[in-house]
């Protein structure tokens, strides 16, 4: 294993985005998403990868946009798509987040470690058939984070679920988590709307200087297509 230790002056974990920041992030995702589910259709359907292209795309067109003052350069750098990353004991090297969302100018300009500062972003297709399961979602998704696979330098992280299932996912997420000991679940939040649920997960191991990384608060969107 290859070991970098940072210094002192370096923190492991970061700060979480502010609030106002992350309510953007999620208002551009349903935008961006809600474009695709109108403009973008693909013969014989549209895998994962073909919604991350899609939904990259077009989030970095709605950045070049006069169109969405919120969305914007000014705040945001381009959206990357499996962008590499180490995991947090350097145990793997190119561990790849479906997006990764960043700050953009001095807004984290006290964060030296800025190659794992940011919203990393796993994405799921959901029809409850074969491997697109509520099982896939947890066990190839939400559990990276949780291992610290990526965005073990955050205390947040963020999903999203391309459901073809016709109906809400959550209850049987909820009901998943509570079941599944390796994903140190914690407690959880719906929102009112029913598009997006806040789940809270221990994470167990340490940093390499023997520090904790606390529990990742990971917020799910999900998008019906």
């Amino acid at each position: 294993m290859i070991n970098f230790a940072q210094s002192p002056e370096t923190p492991y974990c970061h700060e979480k985005f502010p609030s106002n920041i992350l309510v953007i992030i999620e208002y551009a995702i349903f935008e961006a998403l809600s474009y695709i589910s109108k403009k973008r259709v693909k013969k014989g359907g549209m895998e994962e990868i073909d919604y991350n292209i899609a939904l990259q795309e077009r989030l970095n067109t709605m950045l070049q946009s006069k169109d969405f003052s919120y969305f914007t350069y000014d705040m945001f750098q381009d959206i990357a798509r499996d962008a590499s990353v180490c995991s947090y004991d350097y145990g793997h090297l190119e561990k790849k987040p479906d997006l990764t969302f960043k700050l953009s100018g001095g807004q984290r300009s006290l964060v030296k470690d800025r190659t794992n500062d940011g919203l990393f972003v796993e994405c799921k297709i959901i029809d409850g058939k074969g491997k697109k399961t509520i099982s896939g979602y947890c066990k190839t998704g939400i559990s990276r984070y949780v291992k610290g696979e990526y965005a073990w330098a955050m205390p947040n992280a963020l999903m999203i679920a391309y459901n073809k299932t016709g109906s809400s996912i959550f209850m049987k997420l909820e009901k998943f988590l509570e079941n599944d000991e390796a994903l140190k679940f914690k407690h959880s939040k719906v929102a009112k709307n029913e598009n997006s649920y806040t789940s809270t997960h221990a994470r167990t191991w340490q940093y390499p200087d023997g520090s904790e990384p606390g529990n990742i608060e990971i917020r799910h969107l999900c998008f019906s297509f």
